[in-house]
């Protein structure tokens, strides 16, 4: 399990924030603002202060589904992402 903190970039607006993500037991328990880094001096709006929420309860949709045949199910993220570059090459060939 990995524990501590990383340093990275806000993902919302694209004015680049510095964060530092504090990860605990492989989850980022808490978000702050890096006070190294020029473009917020540690400061973060209120989406990047709460973007841990997200990080650890994101909603996304986990499996794959495609439906070549009636009857079949979620694929795991592996065959999904196989199957998708089969699927595109064979429509390029067509």
């Amino acid at each position: 399990m990995i524990s501590g903190s990383v340093k990275t970039v806000c993902p919302y607006c694209g004015f680049g924030c510095g964060m530092v993500l504090h990860v605990e037991k492989s989850e980022v328990v808490k978000v702050s603002g890096d006070k190294e880094h020029p473009a917020n001096f540690g400061r973060l709006c209120t989406k990047g202060s709460s973007a841990h929420v997200v990080l650890r309860k994101s909603g996304r949709l986990e499996p794959r589904f495609h439906s070549p045949r009636a009857g079949s199910g979620p694929d795991p993220a592996a065959h999904g992402a196989s199957n998708f570059g089969h699927r595109s090459a064979s429509a390029r060939l067509a």
